[in-house]
């Protein structure tokens, strides 16, 4: 007994020493990686506050759109693209004309972009325990993910939207519960974000919510009691979901309304005679 009390004594002098060595090791990756990843974001911010985007897309149609639904230029200036402006979506320009009205400083238009970017880092450690520096370091790796962080493009708003539903999406056919309203909620700003902001997400935005609307389904039929309840809670989601469908695609239906066409000014033909 003495021998196997001695034993266990010089076991745990050997172990517990590397044990330290190796939690302690891990405290200062984790530390060095934090401070990678301050490093990174304040680079990026610094550069969307204070650069001007000189981008053929952001002059071309971007700025002036913003500033033309703030009135932060004279009428007599703005770019002759009306076809682009009444039939685009343009969510992405409304808040960079907010973050340009607001500062006085073109270059706050570059922000939307980086906000994006930070309310997506949110939504992963908040949905799925990912470390915020982690987010941030892997992100921000990916060249064209670095570039538009920091410019007056909407495509990084309006894909970061677009992964965010599909990551709740992911989530729900993981779980055997329905979706919480908080869920419901983010799965509607995210399709909504990302419909008004580029027209070439509305098809993949669509095709999202085809897959949660079925998961929904089978997860109330499968958690009804019996055929009475399915059909109460039909009546009640039904009208829920077409008015938050008619307002993620608000877009599209208005073009449909005023032009016959979801994606005008772009020209679709879907039966052509040669």
């Amino acid at each position: 007994m003495e021998n196997c009390s001695l034993s266990r004594i010089f076991l745990e002098m050997i172990i517990e020493p590397k044990t330290l060595k190796l939690k302690k090791l891990q405290l200062n990756l984790e530390t060095i990686l934090k401070v990678i990843a301050a490093i990174i974001t304040f680079s990026v911010f610094l550069r969307g506050a204070i650069d001007v985007d000189y981008g053929y897309d952001s002059w071309g149609y971007h700025l002036p759109f913003a500033a033309r639904i703030w009135n932060i230029i004279p009428a007599e200036q703005f770019i002759n693209m009306e076809a682009r402006f009444d039939g685009f979506p343009l969510l992405g320009e409304f808040f960079q004309g907010f973050l340009w009205w607001i500062t006085r400083r073109v270059q706050s238009a570059n922000l939307v972009g980086f906000l994006s970017l930070v309310i997506y880092v949110y939504f992963l450690k908040r949905h799925f325990q990912i470390a915020y520096y982690l987010s941030i370091i892997a992100l921000l790796a990916v060249p064209s993910i670095q570039i538009h962080a920091s410019n007056s493009y909407v495509d990084l708003i309006a894909n970061i939207f677009l992964a965010m539903m599909i990551l709740m999406a992911y989530k729900l056919y993981e779980q055997q519960e329905l979706p919480s309203i908080r869920d419901l909620i983010i799965i509607f700003l995210a399709g909504f974000g990302s419909s008004n902001s580029k027209p070439q997400l509305e098809p993949l935005v669509f095709a999202v919510l085809v897959f949660i609307t079925l998961r929904i389904l089978w997860l109330e039929w499968h958690n009804s009691v019996n055929r009475q309840q399915l059909v109460k809670w039909l009546y009640k989601a039904v009208p829920i979901a077409l008015l938050a469908s008619l307002l993620i695609f608000a877009t599209p239906v208005r073009n449909i309304i005023a032009y016959g066409n979801p994606f005008y000014p772009v020209k679709i033909e879907l039966l052509v005679r040669y």
